[in-house]
Parts: C-alpha cells; sequence; structure tokens
C-alpha cells in the first residue's frame, strides 16, 4: 500500500481516487482495508475511502477464474464444455 499511497500523493491525486478496481485476491482486500484506515487518520489529505463502497472487483477476471474452474474440474469433459459453449451462442 505504501507505494500506492506515494504515486497518488506525488502526483497530487488525492481527492480524485473515486474507486480502485482489482482482482480478488486477498491481499488486495487487506491493501482497500489499511486504504480506509488511513485515509480515516487525522491529518490525512485524502477523500475518505470505503473499502465497502469504492472497491470494485474486476468482473471479467471474476468470470475467467469461474470459466476456468469449471473447464478443469474432473466432472467436465471436453465434449460437455463443447455443449456448454454452444448453448451460449445460441443464447
Amino acid at each position: 500500500m505504501d507505494v500506492f499511497v506515494s504515486v497518488v500523493e506525488r502526483f497530487r491525486l488525492e481527492q480524485k481516487v473515486l474507486a480502485i478496481t482489482s482482482d480478488n485476491a486477498s491481499n488486495m482486500s487487506k491493501m482497500m482495508e489499511l486504504l480506509q484506515e488511513y485515509t480515516e487518520t487525522e491529518g490525512c489529505k485524502w477523500s475518505r475511502f470505503s473499502k465497502d463502497e469504492q472497491h470494485v472487483r474486476c468482473f471479467a477476471h471474476i468470470m475467467n477464474i469461474a470459466v476456468q474452474d469449471l473447464l478443469n474440474a474432473n466432472s467436465v469433459h471436453a465434449e460437455a464444455a463443447s455443449d456448454i459453449d454452444e448453448s451460449a451462442q445460441d443464447e
């Protein structure tokens, strides 16, 4: 988080951070928690940051992980994956 904060402050963007988009990794959730705590400290120049309202998880990344899990599951065979693909194209 220190590098992120220093870059934002170096370019004087403290009042311009509206949201942060990331994957669902636990380290990103922790960073959002720390950033919220940081913006709540007295004398902080940043606009208040809410980890619940301003942390946006990337849907494309989440969908990619879900599809990869589906394709790698033992119960899913290549033929079944092909059927799923064909169904999606029909819709």
